[in-house]
């Protein structure tokens, strides 16, 4: 997804959103390398699997993860060049750490959101001058 955006210039984010994210079960991610068109006026991401993969990726995992509830199956691609083992499991870390934020993102949006909903509760249950510090804090309309 990340090399396409960057290649094709379109937003990632907006693309997850018109995704059926709740079929998502399996993300694979890889690196690539910048790559020059022939003519020369041209830089592409060439995602090939023999690199590190880097930040942009593993912040498009984390926002799945704050997006979808279901388990995700992660897989780290790497087709060559193989670096040493320490380096393929800081890689693996960083993936369970994007994981781990996106899925705190979604708890914190949740208590948010339970948040402004039981201050508009309380507020419809009041009047006079509480009622119009409700709509101050804009929990109902002025």
């Amino acid at each position: 997804l990340y090399a396409n955006s960057v290649n094709f210039g379109f937003d990632p984010l907006r693309f997850l959103g018109e995704l059926p994210l709740e079929r998502v079960r399996t993300i694979h991610i890889a690196g690539g390398r910048w790559i020059t068109s022939q003519d020369g006026r041209s830089q592409y991401l060439l995602d090939d699997h023999l690199h590190a993969v880097t930040g942009p990726v593993y912040e498009l995992l984390a926002e799945v993860a704050a997006r979808v509830t279901q388990p995700l199956t992660v897989i780290l691609e790497r087709d060559g060049r193989y670096p040493e083992m320490p380096l393929l499991l800081t890689e693996l870390e960083k993936a369970r750490q994007a994981l781990k934020i996106g899925r705190q993102r979604a708890i914190e949006q949740e208590v948010v959101k339970q948040e402004v909903h039981d201050r508009a509760a309380e507020c419809r249950e009041i009047s006079g001058p509480a009622l119009r510090g409700c709509a101050a804090q804009g929990a109902i309309p002025a």
